[in-house]
C-alpha cells in the first residue's frame, strides 16, 4: 500500500508538470500522457517486483518459530517462560491453531480437525485433560461399544460377539504379543500380517466393519499400510464439542504471543546457514534468526512448498517420507431431524471396505441437542482422498443414496454439508502423521521342525496338490526322474490354476494370467521356446503407445510425464536399490518419494498406476521398495487354444494321474509319510507330498493342517498375501475408442477404471470385434469383483459417456473373473508386504517333514509369474526325486521294503545291544 500511494504521488506531480511544458500542444500533450502512463505503469511494476524480489536482510530476532499450530506455540510460550522474549512466530494461515480448528456450521460449532482427548488416563495426557477441567469444556467419553451395525441392505446385523473376538484376539492382547515378538528380535511387518498371526480374518462385512471403527478410524489408514510394532490398546478418549472451540483450552498458550505472531505468512524458504537461518516468506519479506523451529506437517516438508537451501539431507527426507500425512475426512451433515439409529456409533458394514463406515451421532447429549439433526460421518484413506477431492454436493448424493437404501425413501433431504480438505490445503496437506513400516533385514534363521507320528498305511509314493502349473511341472520332472506312482488331486474341475481361458463373444480370452513376462530373460527361455514351439498368437506390448484422457474427455498425454517417470524411477530402481543393499526397507512410495517423483496431478498419478500397480496389483504405499524392478519386455498372448496349451507338453502325460473335483480339507504331516482328506471323505496317503496351493489359501481356514503350521511358516505366508487384478472385457458393436494400446484414464479418483486395453487390433482380435480389456487393482478390485455385472458394466458406461459422448453404443456383454472371491485362489497373484526378506522366502517355500511347498508365492525371484510356478515346480520335483533316490539307496539289500527311518533303525540298535552283551557275558 505504501508502494501504492507513493506511485500515485509521483505520477499525480508528473501529470501537472506534463501540463505546464505542453501547454498549446494538444495533440503532444495527449501523446505524451499516454506514454507517461505507461512508462508509470511499468516503473510501478518494476518497483513492486524489485521490492518483493529483494527481500530485507536485516537481523530480525533471536528465534524463529515457523507455524503457529499447537507445537509451535507451546514451544514459544516454554521460550517466554524462561525469559526469552526475542520471538517471532509466522503462520501462513489467517488464524493460530493448526490442524485445531473450530468453525460455525448449522448454528453450531463444529471442529474441522482434531476432535478427541486421545488416552486421557496416560500422564502424558495430564496437561491437556488439566485444561479442559480448568476450562469446563463440554466433551463426553466416549463409548466404542455403543454400536449398531448394518449391511448393504439396512439390515441389523450387530453381533457383539465379533466385537469381543476382536477385543480377545487383537485389543487386549496387542502390547504382550509385540514385546513377546520384540524379546525374539524379530522383525516388524504390517499390522495386518499381525493380525492374522493372533488369529484374526477380518473377512467379513460385519468383521471388516469392527476392524474399521478399531483400526482406520484410529490409525487414518488400512492395517496392510502401517507397522503392526505401532498399533497400541486403545484408551479412554474424550470427544470435545465446547461451542468455544478446541483450541480454547490452549489460551495461556497463545494469547500472551498474541503481538509476536504474523499470521498470512507463508514461508517458501529456508535458508540454513552455520550461525543463523533465513525464513523467506510470499510477500517478500526476509526474517532471519539466531535460532528457528520449523513446525510444518510432514506433508509440507514433503512436498515443493518450501525450498530448503540447502537442500535437505537424503537421511532427513527419507525419515519425513517414511512418516507421510495419513487422511481423515469428517463430514458434517445437518438435517430438519433425526431419523438413524440411537447410538453413538453407527458401522456400516458395506462390501465395499471403506465406504462411509463409521457415522457418530452428534444428537444425544453432552454433544447437541437432540433436535439438532447433526451427523458426523468419517471415512479415510484412499476414500477420504477420493471425497476431498469432488463437491460437497457430489458427497451429499452419495450419502443421501447410501442413507436411503438403508431407512428408505421417506428420509429427509440434509440441508447443509461441511468437511475440510486437510489433503487438499497446502499448507497441511493431511489431518495427521501415520509411520509406513520399517523393517531391518532379519538374519534370524529358524530351524526347521519336523514331527513324528507315522503312519503305515501307504497308497501313493508321491501326492500332489493342485494341477496348476508348479504342481504340473513338478509331476513332469519326477515322471522324468522314473517316478511314476504320483497322484495329482485338483478341486477344480479343470488342470492349469491361474492359467484359464474362456469363450467370450465368440473369442478366446484369458481370465487369469495373459503375459509372457521378462521374454528376454534366460529363466524365460522354457516358456518362450514352448511359445515359439506352438507358434502362439499375440503381440509385444508396447507401453510407450498411450494416449491419456481426463474426466471430461480431453486429451491431456503428455510425453514428458512418461518421460519423467522413466528417468527418475524405471531406469535408476536398480542402481538406487544397489545404492541402498543392507538399508531397511520401506515403502515404494517412500522409494520414489526418495528418487524425485511425485504424482498429485492426475495425469501423474494415471501414469505412475499404469508402471506400478498394473504390474503389481497394489499401490505403491503397500509395495516393497526393495520388490521393484524395471520392466522388461513383455508378449501378450491372445492365441484361441489359450496360454495353457503352451504346457501340453506337461500335463498330457498326467492326464490319468490327475483327480478333478478334488477338494483338500485336511493335510496331516509328519516325518514318515502325509494324509490328505478330501471334502468327498477320500483320504489319500503318500511318503511325499508337494502343496502348491496360493498363499491366499494357506493363509485362509480352508484347510486344517494337524499339526498347525508353525508360526515361522504363518508368518511367511501372511507376507506374501494375494492381490486382486481384475481383468474386465467388454464387447461392443463397434469400436468407437482412441486407437492406441493403451487407454489412460486420469480421474481425480485414483484407481477408477485407469488402463483400457484395445484388443480390437492387429494381433489381438479382429478391429471389427469390438473388444475392450479394462483393467483394475487393489482395493477397486476388490471392490469391482464383490459386486455384479450388470453394475459394473453401468458404472463403465456412465464413465465412457462422460469421456465419448452419449452417441457410443451399449456394451453387449461383460465378463471378468472373481479371483478374489474364489475360494480355491482368493486373489490373482502373490505380491509381499513391506520387510518381505530372504528369510521369509526361506520360509514359506520350507518342508514340513515330508511336506513340500511350492508355488509362485515360494519364488523370491519370480513371485506373481509363471516362471514362479514353473521353476518352483521343477525345484521340489527333483528335490523330492533325491530324497527318493537317497533312501531308496540307503536300505539294505536284505531289507529293500522296510519303511524304518535311519532314526528308528538306531531306536532298534539301541534295544538290541544290550541284550547281545548279556549273551555274550554269559
Amino acid at each position: 500500500a505504501r508502494v501504492y500511494r507513493l506511485n500515485k504521488q509521483c505520477r499525480r506531480d508528473c501529470l501537472q508538470h506534463l501540463e505546464t511544458i505542453t501547454f498549446g500542444f494538444p495533440s503532444l500533450r495527449r501523446r505524451m500522457n499516454i506514454a507517461l502512463r505507461i512508462i508509470l505503469v511499468l516503473s510501478l511494476l518494476l518497483f513492486v517486483d524489485s521490492s518483493s524480489s529483494s527481500p530485507v536482510n536485516q537481523k530480525k530476532t533471536k528465534v524463529l518459530i515457523l507455524g503457529a499450530g499447537l507445537s509451535g506455540i507451546r514451544a514459544a510460550k516454554t521460550l517466554l517462560d524462561r525469559n526469552i522474549t526475542d520471538i517471532l512466530i509466522l503462520e501462513g494461515e489467517d488464524y493460530t491453531g493448526g490442524r485445531i480448528h473450530a468453525l460455525k456450521f448449522a448454528n453450531y460449532t463444529i471442529e474441522a480437525g482434531a476432535n478427541w482427548i486421545h488416552l486421557v488416563d496416560d500422564d502424558e495426557t495430564k496437561p491437556h485433560v488439566e485444561r479442559k477441567d480448568a476450562k469446563n469444556i463440554r466433551a463426553i467419553t466416549c463409548n466404542y461399544s455403543d454400536i449398531i451395525v448394518r449391511d448393504d441392505k439396512g439390515k441389523d446385523i450387530t453381533d457383539f460377539a465379533v466385537l469381543k473376538e476382536f477385543n480377545d484376539k487383537v485389543e487386549h492382547k496387542i502390547e504382550d504379543y509385540q514385546n513377546e515378538r520384540r524379546l525374539n528380535k524379530l522383525s516388524d511387518m504390517p499390522a495386518r500380517v499381525g493380525f492374522q498371526l493372533m488369529g484374526w480374518k477380518g473377512k467379513r462385512p460385519i468383521e471388516r466393519a469392527i476392524e474399521y471403527l478399531n483400526v482406520d478410524f484410529e490409525y487414518a489408514k488400512p492395517p496392510e499400510e502401517f507397522s503392526f510394532y505401532n498399533l497400541f490398546e486403545r484408551g479412554k478418549d474424550f470427544f470435545v464439542t465446547d461451542e468455544r472451540g478446541l483450541w480454547t483450552l490452549y489460551e495461556d498458550l497463545y494469547k500472551p504471543l498474541e503481538k509476536k505472531t504474523l499470521l498470512n505468512k507463508t514461508v517458501t524458504k529456508i535458508k540454513l546457514n552455520p550461525d543463523s537461518i533465513e525464513a523467506q516468506t510470499s510477500d517478500g519479506w526476509s526474517y532471519q534468526a539466531d535460532y528457528a523451529l520449523c513446525t510444518f506437517s510432514s506433508g509440507v516438508l514433503a512436498s515443493d512448498l518450501v525450498t530448503f537451501e540447502p537442500a535437505l539431507p537424503d537421511w532427513k527426507k527419507e525419515a519425513i517420507y517414511k512418516n507421510p500425512l495419513s487422511i481423515y475426512t469428517k463430514i458434517y451433515l445437518k438435517f430438519p431431524k433425526k431419523f438413524w439409529d440411537d447410538h453413538e456409533y453407527i458401522l456400516y458394514a458395506s462390501k465395499e471396505r471403506g465406504r462411509f463406515p463409521v457415522w457418530q451421532d452428534l444428537s444425544r447429549p453432552g454433544i447437541y441437542p437432540v433436535a439438532s439433526g447433526m451427523l458426523l460421518i468419517t471415512v479415510t484413506g484412499a476414500q477420504g482422498r477420493r471425497i476431498e477431492g469432488q463437491l460437497f454436493n457430489e458427497t451429499k448424493a452419495e450419502i443421501m443414496g447410501m442413507l436411503r437404501e438403508i431407512y428408505g425413501n421417506g428420509i429427509p433431504e440434509a440441508t447443509d454439508i461441511y468437511y475440510r480438505r486437510w489433503s487438499k490445503e497446502p499448507l497441511t496437506q493431511g489431518a495427521y502423521s501415520e509411520p509406513v513400516i520399517i523393517l531391518l533385514v532379519s538374519f534370524l534363521f529358524l530351524v526347521d521342525r519336523s514331527l513324528s507320528s507315522p503312519i503305515k498305511q501307504n497308497k501313493t509314493k508321491v501326492l500332489i496338490l493342485g494341477a496348476g502349473l508348479s504342481g504340473i511341472k513338478a509331476a513332469k520332472t519326477l515322471l522324468d526322474r522314473n517316478i511314476t506312482d504320483i497322484l495329482i488331486l485338483e478341486g477344480k474341475n479343470y488342470t492349469g490354476g491361474r492359467i484359464h481361458a474362456i469363450e467370450f463373444a465368440n473369442h478366446s480370452i484369458e481370465t487369469g494370467a495373459n503375459w509372457i513376462h521378462f521374454v528376454n530373460d534366460g529363466e524365460t527361455k522354457p516358456i518362450v521356446d514352448r511359445r515359439d514351439a506352438k507358434k502362439m498368437q499375440g503381440l509385444t506390448s508396447n507401453y510407450s503407445d498411450i494416449l491419456v484422457r481426463d474426466e471430461a474427455g480431453n486429451d491431456i498425454t503428455d510425453f514428458a510425464v512418461l518421460r519423467e517417470f522413466y528417468d527418475k524411477i524405471e531406469h535408476k530402481i536398480e542402481d538406487y536399490k544397489l545404492k541402498r543393499k543392507g538399508q531397511p526397507d520401506f515403502p515404494a512410495r517412500v522409494g520414489m518419494q526418495m528418487m524425485g517423483w511425485s504424482a498429485e496431478q492426475p495425469i501423474k498419478s494415471v501414469i505412475e498406476y499404469f508402471n506400478f500397480d498394473f504390474e503389481f496389483a497394489r499401490s505403491p504405499e503397500v509395495v516393497s521398495f526393495h520388490k521393484m524392478f524395471e520392466r522388461g519386455e513383455d508378449f501378450f498372448i491372445a492365441d484361441r487354444r489359450g496360454v495353457w496349451s503352451m504346457y501340453e507338453d506337461l500335463y498330457k502325460p498326467l492326464e490319468a494321474k490327475t483327480l478333478l473335483g478334488k477338494l483338500v480339507k485336511k493335510i496331516k504331516y509328519n516325518a514318515d509319510s502325509v494324509e490328505v482328506q478330501t471334502s468327498d471323505g477320500w483320504s489319500y496317503q503318500a511318503d511325499y507330498a508337494l502343496c502348491t496351493f496360493s498363499s491366499g489359501v494357506l493363509a485362509s481356514d480352508l484347510v486344517t493342517f494337524e499339526p498347525a503350521l508353525p508360526d515361522w511358516k504363518k508368518e511367511a505366508i501372511y507376507k506374501n498375501p494375494m492381490s486382486p487384478y481384475t481383468k474386465i472385457f467388454l464387447k461392443f458393436r463397434k469400436k468407437f475408442w482412441d486407437d492406441h494400446e493403451y487407454i489412460l484414464f486420469a480421474s481425480k479418483e485414483r484407481g477408477r477404471f485407469p488402463v483400457w486395453q484395445d484388443l480390437s487390433r492387429p494381433g489381438i482380435f479382429p478391429v471389427s470385434s469390438g473388444m475392450l480389456l479394462i483393467t483394475v487393482t487393489g482395493v477397486q478390485g476388490r471392490r469391482i469383483e464383490g459386486q455384479s455385472f450388470n453394475e459394473t458394466k453401468a458404472e463403465i458406461m456412465g464413465m465412457l459417456r462422460e469421456i465419448y459422448g452419449n452417441g457410443i453404443p451399449e456394451a453387449t456383454d461383460i465378463y471378468y473373473r472373481r479371483w478374489s472371491k474364489e475360494p480355491l485362489t482368493q486373489g490373482a497373484y502373490s505380491e509381499p508386504v513391506v520387510g518381505m526378506t530372504s528369510e521369509d522366502w526361506e520360509n514359506i517355500g520350507k518342508n514340513l517333514g515330508r511336506l513340500y511347498f511350492a508355488g509362485e508365492a515360494t519364488s523370491e525371484d519370480w513371485y506373481g509369474y509363471m516362471q514362479g510356478a514353473y521353476w518352483t515346480g521343477d525345484k521340489k520335483g527333483n528335490m523330492i526325486a533325491e530324497n527318493i533316490s537317497s533312501s531308496e539307496s540307503s536300505r539294505k539289500p536284505g531289507n529293500p521294503n522296510s519303511e524304518a527311518t535311519p532314526a528308528k533303525v538306531s531306536s532298534v540298535g539301541i534295544l538290541l545291544l544290550p541284550l547281545c552283551l548279556i549273551i555274550m557275558w554269559k
